[in-house]
């Protein structure tokens, strides 16, 4: 019922949108400027990977990047110049690695379909990411700067009172959320993409097998890490404990079903995995009848992102109420909204020949 509550806000969202676009743009530029002053003042949730890598995710979450990455090409086809650089800072302020591939796959399907202009069209996608570049590493080197001239702002606003009741916390304070990462290169990539990898597989055995079993509905759902953990150390699926070495603190670690279709399949069970796989499918083939029929204004942005995001983004839980979930919804109407466009545009044609 939330995941279908969650798909209705974004079709809600989308009638708005469709009478005033230029909310899709505020949208834009509210989230950039939240995620410009997370990444440079260290508020709210930030990783530093390095001196010179850093992720701000401010309290917006580690998939806001994925529900920004329809709004660049939006952004480059509307011709809004501006909103398409900063939708570019706050994706790389942000940028997991899902989210920049996701990004990539729907700038190349976006650049390929303008035949007559695809020269000029990569130059517009690739101008907004360059300059985000730039920004990007004098805004990390500039962030303890900018963290220290904070606190003495606040101080100062504070008064002398304040000074003298005492030592306080200050305003601002780098992020330690990190730092053991990348700061020894022997473990640099190991711990940014084989232990993930290791984590989705292993979470993608255990979907699987709940799926298989019929699914763990309602209460029966290990809602909690630890009753994920305990499951798993029970059932052992296919003795993939021993196989793989998979220890009672991985399970919790990795604290769920983390691939979106098994993670619905592991809590209602194959059939209705099936219908679901289903009606993805359906919307998807209506969005590339769209764009064979000629889809070729903004909003053909979001029908490209909802093909990407149902076959590619296997490893963010996007199938739950959340932001890339109303975002679905939100393409997904438009997708169908388009199709009863083109058939009613159609029908009148028909009648007359």
């Amino acid at each position: 019922m939330q995941s279908a509550a969650a798909a209705g806000a974004g079709l809600l969202a989308y009638l708005a949108v469709a009478r005033w676009p230029a909310l899709l743009a505020l949208l834009g530029y509210a989230t950039a400027a939240l995620l410009a002053v997370s990444f440079v003042l260290d508020v709210g949730e930030v990783y530093s990977y390095s001196d010179v890598y850093k992720r701000a995710f401010s309290v917006l979450g580690d998939d806001v990047t994925t529900w920004l990455t329809p709004l660049l090409p939006w952004a480059v086809l509307s011709r809004r110049r501006l909103l398409a650089v900063a939708v570019a800072c706050a994706i790389l302020f942000s940028g997991t690695k899902i989210s920049l591939l996701l990004l990539a796959l729907q700038l190349a399907a976006l650049v390929l379909l303008y035949k007559g202009e695809r020269r000029a069209l990569a130059l517009r996608c690739a101008a907004p990411l360059l300059l985000a570049a730039v920004v990007y590493l004098p805004l990390v080197l500039a962030s303890p700067y900018a963290i220290a001239a904070g606190n003495r702002l606040a101080a100062a606003v504070a008064g002398p009172a304040t000074a003298t009741a005492g030592e306080s916390a200050p305003a601002f304070a780098p992020t330690r959320r990190g730092h053991g990462t990348c700061r020894q290169n022997d473990n640099c990539l190991g711990r940014l993409l084989a232990q993930p990898l290791r984590q989705r597989t292993v979470s993608a055995v255990a979907g699987l097998w709940m799926t298989l079993q019929g699914g763990f509905p309602g209460p029966r759902y290990p809602g909690t890490a630890d009753k994920f953990a305990d499951l798993m150390v029970a059932a052992n699926p296919w003795g993939v404990n021993e196989a793989w070495g998979i220890t009672r603190e991985e399970w919790r670690q990795i604290g769920t079903v983390q691939t979106p279709y098994l993670r619905f399949g592991s809590g209602y069970g194959p059939l209705a995995l099936a219908g679901l796989l289903l009606g993805i499918a359906g919307i998807a083939v209506l969005g590339l009848r769209n764009i064979a029929a000629g889809e070729r204004d903004p909003f053909v942005a979001f029908t490209l992102f909802f093909v990407v995001n149902a076959v590619v983004n296997q490893t963010q839980p996007w199938l739950v109420p959340g932001p890339i979930l109303v975002l679905m919804g939100f393409s997904g109407a438009h997708i169908v909204a388009r199709s009863l466009a083109h058939r009613a545009a159609a029908a009148p044609a028909g009648a007359a020949r």
